[in-house]
């Protein structure tokens, strides 16, 4: 079988790659996981610090950190004793 025109080919077998690449990350991400996301809410306690209470939840702790500052509109990573938090439970 002969390529007439080999850089088209070279171009569209890249865009299918990338399509199916896009695709496959969809599937799974988050946003469309199975499981739903359990949340809890805490009361930060004098002496807690975003990544001490990132390392008591399973799992990457710079993700938790992540999804704690997402969820609770933190821009740093700055928390106050008394300052409620909702946390993702992860299982």
């Amino acid at each position: 079988m002969k390529i007439v025109n080999f850089p088209r080919f070279i171009i569209s077998i890249s865009i299918i790659v990338c399509l199916l690449s896009f695709f496959l990350s969809m599937a799974t991400s988050k946003v469309f996981s199975a499981a739903p996301i359990e949340y809890d809410t805490i009361t930060v306690s004098e002496g807690d610090t975003l990544w001490g209470i990132a390392l008591e939840l399973n799992g990457d702790v710079s993700e938790n950190i992540y999804d704690i500052k997402e969820i609770n509109n933190l821009n740093g990573s700055i928390i106050y004793e008394g300052q409620e938090l909702i946390i993702p439970i992860k299982k």
